[in-house]
């Protein structure tokens, strides 16, 4: 049987809001009434059935309300945080573009699509999809803000729409009210040398690999494989490096450079294109019912940085990212890949201290 936590158990971040939003319409009618007030207020909200993750041609929504009369359907599309963004501005493969296709060549009478994003992502959201709805089709845009506000409305205090929403809220609203960063214009002329850049990473990790052999301290470690993501039209999440897996506690880290808004950045101004970033999985990091290493420990005795703005399916409940910068040069040109192997193997030296420590 499929309940609220059986669907969320395994979902990432993005699908856990649409989940619960969905089972609120489902199960409690006066939500479902304040939700479809937002998009059409002329619509019956008994006549309107919920679905999640509904499949078609031209993809996949993630909520769909159809009018159970077969004459109405909502589309739509949820996008929760700061760096939500859209599959891609192709036309052919543009989300609202192919949504809008998919209700056009639909027998319903009245079709609506709809964009859930944020007060701070929505501008930009609809900016990035250029997105003009055929005249058959309504489009609107509503925020979670809204829906919070609607849905608290017509929920009596202390039941059990009322828990999920605050629940709901508590765990979404840190992450939304995050003002997207914006990357330092140096990000462009790094991508201008971007090979230079990747050069002094791959002599670097050549160096470290002869210095992990020779020192004893170190041989926990080793490269793994290669890991990169380079786009030239995306300030978010470029990279490229080394994964280094930790063979005696488990742990995977990242070595490389990133402007990645979420690694690049430091508190207090300070920078750094070159980075050592570990990654937490709960269960991985578990010996004996005990985490091998907290990342609180990381953050306080080496350096590290806590990483609670990253898209990445290690936080939460699976886990969290943890960054150290190298180096305090943000465009690379003050480090050799010398020095940088060195920065490298030190830190990883002060990690497995803090890591011994704990066994």
């Amino acid at each position: 049987m499929s309940n609220l936590i059986s669907q969320i158990a395994s979902a990432c971040p993005e699908d856990v809001t649409t989940e619960v939003l969905a089972y609120l319409l489902k199960q409690f009618p006066t939500c479902r009434s304040a939700f479809l007030s937002l998009v059409d207020a002329l619509v019956n909200p008994d006549d309107y059935e919920v679905e999640t993750q509904y499949v078609i041609d031209e993809g996949r929504p993630d909520l769909v309300l159809c009018d159970n009369k077969g004459q109405g359907i909502i589309l739509i599309e949820n996008k929760p945080w700061h760096w939500s963004s859209f599959t891609s501005k192709d036309e052919e493969r543009d989300q609202l573009k192919r949504y809008a296709k998919h209700l056009k060549e639909s027998g319903f009478q009245k079709k609506t699509l709809c964009l859930l994003a944020t007060k701070d992502n929505r501008s930009r959201l609809l900016e990035e999809a250029q997105f003009v709805p055929p005249d058959d089709i309504k489009f609107v845009v509503i925020t979670w803000e809204e829906v919070f506000c609607n849905l608290k409305s017509v929920c009596p205090e202390g039941t059990v729409e009322d828990f999920l929403l605050e629940d709901l809220q508590a765990w979404m609203l840190p992450l939304m009210s995050l003002q997207e960063v914006v990357v330092p214009p140096v990000a462009r002329e790094i991508k201008e040398r971007w090979k230079d850049v990747k050069t002094i990473v791959e002599q670097a990790k050549n160096i470290a690999e002869n210095i992990i052999e020779k020192d004893s301290s170190l041989n926990r470690y080793s490269f793994v494989r290669t890991s990169q993501r380079f786009r030239q039209d995306s300030d978010l999440a470029n990279f490229y490096g080394y994964a280094i897996h930790d063979e005696k506690s488990g742990l995977d880290y990242f070595f490389g450079a990133t402007i990645a808004e979420w690694m690049f950045l430091r508190d207090g101004g300070k920078q750094s294109l070159f980075v050592l970033t570990a990654h937490f999985r709960w269960e991985a990091n578990m010996r004996n019912g005990k985490p091998i290493i907290d990342p609180e420990v990381l953050s306080r005795q080496c350096d590290f940085e806590i990483d609670k703005r990253s898209p990445s399916p290690y936080w939460n409940a699976k886990g969290c990212t943890c960054t150290y910068p190298l180096t305090d040069s943000s465009d690379g040109h003050a480090i050799n890949p010398e020095e940088l192997a060195e920065a490298l193997a030190e830190i990883l030296r002060k990690v497995s201290g803090e890591i011994n420590k704990g066994q």
